[in-house]
């Protein structure tokens, strides 16, 4: 099997080869890049010659030739359709800076001055070095006159009259340029538009630090609601699993009659419980056949609360050693989460008092605008 290579100045091609071996008929595919064809030494001189003509008609495009140039020249980086790299080196930086912009405003009309410009062509390991003898004249000598002068020779001009007595309140502009007259338009300043573009970013910003901060507070709201639920269900949860072991059911059938209650009543009432679902989750997890240690355990850690943690301790024990005295200690449990029951329910009262303390101190103002407006007008007259 033959594979042809990219042509030089071609990207490299990605390939993928399946390789079978005749003997096993084992099939193995390899993903492999072909890199594009080296030239050679005569092929590589050919281009050469071919980029230095390329490279002068680059260097003069924007003047009349080499010994007129007059306005900022070009400086290509590759040459041959990317095949040949080159770096420009201007001789004299004065007159030709090193991104081709030219400096001869201070030149006077009808004078020139002569430079060059080194330059470096290569081509993987071959190199060819030259020089390039050019003519920059003043701008007077453009016979197209201001017209065809170059943006970045104009924008200096005009800076650098900007610059000049910075302590004046009215900026004067030259009259001439390249001794032709000139006229100026006012645009517009971009100070506004940058202020409204840093205003929009600012905007922009506010608004998502906003949506994260608001997405932020609801999920601490919504998992400080889910712990007030769990607490404030966790006295029924032990009442009702005390109730059912001293009927005398076992701790997984007491379980599952629980989550059946809750059920019906889920179905009816349409009322949801975060401690019954996960619950409900439990007992999925031992009908799938995880232990019962291993349920309760992660019963407790998915409700993430002391109270809970404690009643997965208590059922695991049972399990693990058949403690004696689990009745006795879901007794006490169920006293102790009855008086923590309790206690929230004062807590939430105070809550709800203090939520209506501001409508009615509002009410309260209303009352006495009522009362004294009367009062005062009635002074008045």
């Amino acid at each position: 099997m033959e594979i042809k290579r990219p042509e030089p100045g071609e990207e490299p091609e990605q390939i993928t080869l399946d390789v079978k071996d005749e003997n096993s008929g084992t099939t193995i595919s390899i993903d492999t890049v072909i890199s594009p064809r080296k030239m050679t030494y005569e092929e590589t001189m050919s281009c050469f010659d071919r980029a230095y003509d390329e490279l002068l008609d680059i260097l003069q495009k924007d003047n009349d030739s080499l010994d007129n140039i007059v306005m900022s020249i070009q400086f290509p980086d590759s040459l041959c359709n990317g095949i040949v790299n080159i770096h420009i080196y201007p001789e004299d930086y004065r007159i030709i800076d090193y991104d081709g912009t030219v400096y001869n405003e201070n030149i006077g009309a009808g004078e020139s001055v002569e430079t060059a410009l080194n330059y470096v062509m290569s081509y993987e390991d071959y190199t060819r070095n030259g020089v390039i003898d050019i003519n920059v004249k003043s701008l007077g000598e453009n016979p197209h006159s201001m017209l065809t002068t170059d943006k970045q020779t104009l924008k200096r001009i005009i800076d650098n009259a900007l610059k000049e007595n910075e302590d004046k309140a009215v900026i004067e502009l030259p009259d001439t340029i390249n001794n032709t007259s000139v006229t100026y338009a006012y645009v517009q300043s971009q100070t506004g538009s940058k202020n409204n573009l840093l205003f929009a970013a600012m905007i922009v910003i506010a608004v998502i630090v906003l949506i994260y901060y608001k997405k932020k507070t609801k999920a601490k709201e919504e998992q400080k609601l889910r712990q007030k639920q769990l607490q404030y269900d966790y006295s029924e949860v032990i009442s009702k699993l005390t109730l059912l072991l001293g009927a005398g059911m076992t701790v997984r059938r007491a379980w599952e009659k629980m989550i059946e209650d809750y059920m019906r009543k889920k179905k009816s009432a349409k009322d949801e419980r975060i401690v019954y679902e996960q619950m409900y989750i439990t007992d999925c997890q031992i009908k799938s056949g995880i232990s019962e240690y291993k349920a309760y355990e992660e019963f407790g850690h998915r409700c993430q609360t002391r109270e809970y943690l404690k009643l997965a301790s208590l059922l695991q024990t049972n399990i693990k050693k058949g403690t004696k005295e689990l009745k006795e200690l879901l007794y006490q449990e169920s006293y102790d989460a009855f008086e923590q029951r309790k206690s929230l329910a004062v807590k939430k009262g105070e809550e709800a008092a203090t939520r209506l303390l501001m409508p009615m101190f509002m009410l309260l103002i209303v009352v006495m605008i009522i009362v004294m407006v009367p009062a005062v007008i009635s002074f008045q007259v």
